[in-house]
């Protein structure tokens, strides 16, 4: 599955966030602080690979199997 693209507003005070949501329903804030919009790459599989790699888990057949 390939990488997805989030769009969000975002507000940083230095390097720390403040405040991050979606374009589609922004805080109230967003106008009144000029939040910058940034896009996000955001990849849904991330925590299934790295528990996919863990030892209990072997294919069998092409199938992923549990030890």
């Amino acid at each position: 599955m390939a990488l997805k693209k989030l769009n969000m507003f975002t507000r940083w005070k230095e390097s720390k966030l403040l405040c991050a949501c979606s374009p589609g329903s922004p805080c109230p804030k967003y106008k009144r602080y000029q939040c910058q919009i940034e896009e996000l790459l955001y990849d849904p599989m991330q925590d299934f690979r790295s528990c996919i790699k863990h030892s209990s888990y072997k294919r069998v057949n092409g199938a992923i199997k549990q030890r």
